[in-house]
């Protein structure tokens, strides 16, 4: 529910959010953040005191004045923002994203994770990639690879999302609503899956997080042909 509400106001796709929460813990980590404060007065103390701290900090506050004004029935409401005219003295790293691309997803993958872990998400990748649209992700920390495809009525769905430390959303279905449409869509293929390996987890009729530690290596071809399957569906079906 938390997660719902967190991508309906910044108006982001599942597999986007949790890149957009890593870049929110790393700005707060390095201090690369701005606070503002509305206020009736601005008091010229507490003006010299924003000056000081954003020439001496990598963060910046503001105060924003407000004047209110009442005109022929009309109320008006006059910012004056403070802060904003600092210079920095102290050095800081830029917070941009980071475009990954094929070679530097893999490099990064190879290392972070275990040998194992590696050549199944590369065999994987190489049996699908060709299934839809491939995407890289813009992660600070982490790189991303994302499986889109459309719908009969041109509507893209994520399929997956793997990222570069290891962890997997091996179905996540945005795009696809009602969720019970999303559920019946995958859920038979995903009992199969786990009949053959009850250490995978099960679908919570949202998205699909599987540790991919728990994913045998010669059952990989399966998720392929799972993959393959799914894909199918959702090319024959009209979406809203």
């Amino acid at each position: 529910m938390k997660n719902w509400m967190i991508r309906s106001y910044l108006e982001v796709e599942e597999e986007n959010l949790e890149e957009y929460l890593d870049q929110v813990k790393q700005n707060l980590d390095k201090g690369e953040f701005r606070f503002v404060v509305l206020m009736d007065q601005v008091e010229s103390r507490l003006k010299d005191l924003i000056l000081f701290m954003n020439h001496n900090s990598a963060f910046n506050i503001y105060a924003v004045e407000l004047d209110y004004y009442t005109f022929d029935g009309y109320h008006l409401s006059i910012p004056k923002l403070y802060g904003a005219e600092v210079k920095k003295s102290v050095s800081r790293t830029t917070s941009g994203r980071r475009k990954w691309d094929e070679e530097s997803f893999f490099e990064d993958l190879k290392e972070k994770v275990d040998e194992s872990i590696y050549f199944k998400i590369e065999r994987l990748y190489e049996n699908t990639k060709n299934l839809g649209e491939i995407s890289f992700g813009t992660g600070v920390v982490d790189g991303s690879i994302t499986l889109r495809v459309k719908s009969k009525n041109d509507i893209n769905v994520s399929v997956y999302t793997i990222w570069s430390n290891g962890s997997a959303r091996l179905f996540s279905g945005s795009g696809i609503d009602p969720l019970e449409k999303r559920r019946n869509l995958v859920e038979s293929y995903i009992q199969d899956l786990r009949e053959e390996n009850p250490k995978l987890p099960p679908y919570d009729k949202k998205t699909w997080k599987v540790n991919l530690g728990d994913v045998d290596a010669d059952q990989i071809d399966d998720f392929i042909q799972f993959y393959r399957d799914v894909v199918k569906e959702i090319n024959k079906i009209n979406l809203e």
